[in-house]
């Protein structure tokens, strides 16, 4: 026997500029013994583009950053439940929405089967694969009018993937500087 589980279609109006939040820079901005530049360099990223347009996580970046963070309690680097409940609380603060699906298809098979080969033709990990076939999915939803980024510390899987025909853009939060992937035809 099956049954059906519907939810309402979720529509969300976003600005022209658009920023996807990698794992390491939440980790960076949640983790109370993180590098002080690294915590500066996040902060003044988000001061400047808090205003100026949608700063959001998904799902998988949210599940990664607190896997980490409960590592580093096992570890007893002095993150604790209420901390990384902290993260949340955080994230609300800051104005970081959250980004439910890439809104594909109705079931999420195609983004998944997409993901599934990025990480094996690029060796990837499943966040920075999942983040670029998001952001495709966005820039397509915008018909390429937005300034779309992924907002990382670590840009080896996103250059990896720089000649696969998924179009994004890069931001290296640790030079504040922009390498573009999405001029690409698809």
């Amino acid at each position: 026997m099956t049954f059906r589980f519907e939810l309402a279609e979720l529509a969300i109006t976003l600005n022209r500029h658009v920023s996807l939040l990698d794992t390491n820079v939440l980790v960076t901005l949640c983790h109370p013994h993180t590098e002080k530049r690294a915590r500066e360099n996040v902060e003044e990223f988000l001061s400047l583009y808090r205003d100026e347009g949608d700063l959001f996580v998904t799902q998988p970046v949210l599940v990664e950053t607190w896997g980490m963070l409960s590592k580093k309690a096992r570890t007893n680097q002095k993150v604790t439940h209420e901390s990384k409940l902290g993260m949340i609380q955080r994230l609300i603060d800051e104005g970081i929405r959250f980004l439910p699906s890439d809104g594909r298809n109705e079931d999420g098979r195609e983004a998944l089967g997409q993901v599934r080969d990025l990480m094996y033709n690029k060796e990837i990990d499943y966040v920075d694969a999942h983040l670029i076939i998001c952001s495709e999915a966005l820039h397509e939803a915008a018909a390429g009018n937005s300034s779309l980024q992924i907002v990382t510390a670590d840009t080896r899987d996103f250059t990896r993937c720089g000649d696969v025909s998924f179009r994004y853009r890069v931001f290296d939060i640790i030079n504040f500087e922009t390498m573009d992937f999405s001029q690409k035809e698809r």
